[in-house]
């Protein structure tokens, strides 16, 4: 009849030796998650143009250039997003 103290060596020697010997066997790479930093990179383009379109409307609001150079800029802004 088997013992306990023996089970439990066999069941630790097959998962110390047995299950990464089995493991290495089928190696298996994950594909990294490029979701989030695309997002991130989408989310920083956003905030860099809304940011500049800020900065021009105070411009023009405390009349530091005119209607028309705001107008051309914003036009440029938005052409580069």
């Amino acid at each position: 009849m088997i013992s306990v103290a023996g089970l439990i060596y066999g069941l630790l020697l097959f998962a110390l030796i047995l299950v990464p010997w089995l493991i290495a066997g089928r190696p298996v790479t994950p594909k990294p998650y490029q979701g989030a930093a695309v997002f991130a990179q989408q989310r920083s383009g956003t905030g860099t143009i809304l940011k500049k379109l800020q900065e021009l409307k105070e411009l023009r609001s405390e009349e530091l250039i005119t209607e028309q150079e705001f107008e051309e800029k914003k036009a440029q802004i938005l052409d580069e997003f």
